[in-house]
């Protein structure tokens, strides 16, 4: 079940505007009282570009390759934050199909700001001949269902966390 981002008012906007310079002087046990690390978890949000990823399979490439997938993540804080890294696994429909993968960020998001992360991987022949196969009699579609699992390590004035996300999203194929 996912929970639906509020949209708030134009006055929260101005009176972030007007203490977020304000949040980097205030000792870390004020920010903690008022901002604990789950709500400091349900206010950034990590989603998936509205285009799919590409998945290049054709014999003419060089290299078979998932690429131009991006991840955005938005800090709704009214203090920054450090993404550290983020750890994701790669499945297609339920098969578990790359594990593990991780990019290191190190990069300061500010209050209302956001970060996007590239993705690309290469394909190994049998992740290839995998998605060659589709459509199968159990999923008649012809792209298949990809799902990104994973978290993110935030570094934050309230403490570290990780925080984490699940994106399914239909790829674009290029068989050739």
């Amino acid at each position: 079940m996912t929970k639906d981002i509020q949209i708030p008012s134009k006055w929260i906007y101005v009176f972030r505007d007007m203490f977020t310079p304000l949040m980097k002087w205030l000792p870390a046990w004020i920010l903690k009282k008022r901002y604990s690390i789950t709500r400091s978890m349900d206010a950034i949000h990590v989603l998936g570009e509205s285009i799919g990823p590409h998945v290049y399979i054709n014999d003419e490439r060089p290299s078979k390759a998932i690429s131009t997938y991006k991840i955005v993540i938005l800090n709704v804080l009214p203090f920054p934050i450090t993404i550290e890294y983020l750890n994701i696994d790669i499945n297609i429909e339920s098969l578990i199909w790359i594990k593990g993968k991780q990019v290191i960020l190190n990069d300061e998001i500010e209050s209302g700001g956001k970060k996007e992360v590239s993705l690309s991987h290469d394909l190994t022949d049998t992740q290839a001949n995998t998605i060659r196969e589709y459509p199968t009699k159990d999923n008649p579609s012809q792209c298949p269902m990809l799902i990104y699992e994973g978290s993110i390590r935030v570094k934050s004035p309230v403490g570290n966390f990780d925080k984490g996300f699940r994106i399914e999203t239909r790829p674009f194929v290029f068989k050739g």
